[in-house]
C-alpha cells in the first residue's frame, strides 16, 4: 500500500468548538487505495486495526471526558470510515461486526490505562 493510501491525522483536539457543536475534533484525510483488498497481509490487517481504533478513540475519549456531551451523529463519519475499511478486508458483515466490537473493547482498555488517559487529557 502506497503511503498516500492511509488516512492520516492532521491535527486532534478535544477543545470545545460551540459553533461546530462539538467537543473537539479529528482532522484527517481518508484516502485508502484500492488494493487493500487484494493484500490482506497480517502489516495490513494491523495497520486497519490501528486506523480504526484512532477513528473510535475521539468519541470514547469523549464519553469518558463528559459523557453528556456525547451526540452520537459526531462521530459517525469516524464510524463509517471505520466499518468501510473493516469491509475492504472482510466481505462477511458479521466478521466485520464483530471485528468493530472488538476493536471498540481494546480502545476502551487503551483509554482506560492511566498514563495513556493522562496523556489525553
Amino acid at each position: 500500500m502506497a503511503t498516500e493510501d492511509r488516512l492520516r491525522s492532521k491535527g486532534v483536539t478535544i477543545v470545545p468548538d460551540k459553533a461546530a457543536n462539538n467537543m473537539g475534533t479529528c482532522a484527517n484525510r481518508c484516502v485508502i487505495g484500492a488494493d487493500i483488498e487484494w493484500d490482506k497481509s497480517g502489516r495490513n490487517v494491523l495497520w486497519a486495526d490501528r486506523t480504526v481504533q484512532s477513528l473510535l478513540a475521539g468519541e470514547i475519549a469523549q464519553r469518558r471526558y463528559n459523557p453528556r456531551s456525547v451526540r452520537r451523529h459526531q462521530a459517525e463519519s469516524d464510524r463509517e470510515k471505520a466499518i468501510d475499511l473493516l469491509f475492504r478486508l472482510s466481505d462477511s458483515e458479521r466478521e466485520v461486526e464483530a471485528w468493530l466490537e472488538l476493536l471498540q473493547i481494546r480502545t476502551k482498555q487503551l483509554l482506560s490505562n492511566p498514563n495513556v488517559w493522562r496523556a489525553v487529557d
